[in-house]
């Protein structure tokens, strides 16, 4: 009787040791997890600042390119009046 209950006791403390084993290996691979979540992260958050800055850059260029065409029909409005004139010109002549 004396042997069964040392049995039983050893097999409680395998078991619980085998708990303490499985609970340490779950814990190392949520650390991993989380580990690999944060790197996930700041990649993510660095993608996102190179998307953000590629879409200031290009939007900067849109409006200086804007800018431009607006110049441009502001010259051509100036040179068709310069032309009507000169036309009125010959007309009168």
């Amino acid at each position: 009787m004396e042997n069964v209950k040392i049995v039983d006791e050893t097999d409680r403390f395998q078991s619980i040791d085998e708990i303490n084993g499985k609970f340490d290996m779950l814990y190392a691979s949520y650390q991993d997890v989380l580990m690999t979540i944060k790197n996930s992260n700041e990649e993510l958050n660095d993608v996102q600042r190179q998307l953000l800055l590629t879409i200031e850059k290009k939007n900067n260029k849109i409006s200086s390119m804007n800018n431009r065409i607006r110049e441009l029909q502001q010259n051509i409005i100036e040179i068709e009046q310069h032309i009507d004139k000169i036309q009125t010109k010959i007309n009168n002549y």
